[in-house]
């Protein structure tokens, strides 16, 4: 009688815990995807949700604005003066879909695109071009990188 009494409570407090597990808390300033065996099902709008739990994934992607540094780099000028250049930019996932399965990892494909397209921006200026135009260099950054990134879903609001 004990033992049956025992396997009860230890099945109940299992079936609680499996359920417990499906519950999903998704944040203001969050987007989640919901995943069910391996097949993509829809979005999380933020609240409370509730999922099956074990065959369900959920992804969570953050809506606010991210600020990511370009690491410095030395460029050549068009007048083959060396310099260092670096970078801020300030990103925002538009599409959660996008970012999430057009590309592995939007931040650093972002990060690698910026130094890429910074690299060339500059060096197809002259040195003394670099020091006036800084508005007009980051101006030419974020409009490449926006149409760029725009295929996974980021917006470049700022660099």
């Amino acid at each position: 009688m004990v033992l049956i009494e025992t396997i009860t409570v230890l099945l109940i407090i299992i079936i609680i815990l499996i359920f417990a597990r499906g519950v999903v808390i998704v944040q203001p300033y969050e987007q989640a995807l919901k995943i069910r065996l391996g097949r993509y099902v829809g979005r999380l709008n933020p609240g409370f949700s509730w999922v099956i739990p074990i065959i369900t994934q959920i992804v969570k992607l953050d809506l606010r604005t991210q600020v990511m540094e370009v690491p410095s780099q030395e460029v050549i000028t068009k007048d083959n003066s060396p310099t260092n250049v670096n970078a801020i930019v300030y990103i925002r996932v538009i599409d959660p879909e996008k970012a999430y399965f057009e590309v592995s990892n939007y931040k650093l494909a972002t990060v690698a695109l910026a130094q890429t397209s910074l690299r060339g921006t500059i060096g197809d200026m002259e040195l003394d071009e670099i020091l006036y135009n800084r508005d007009q260099i980051n101006t030419r950054l974020r409009d490449m990188l926006d149409k760029e990134t725009d295929q996974w879903g980021v917006k470049i609001e700022r660099v």
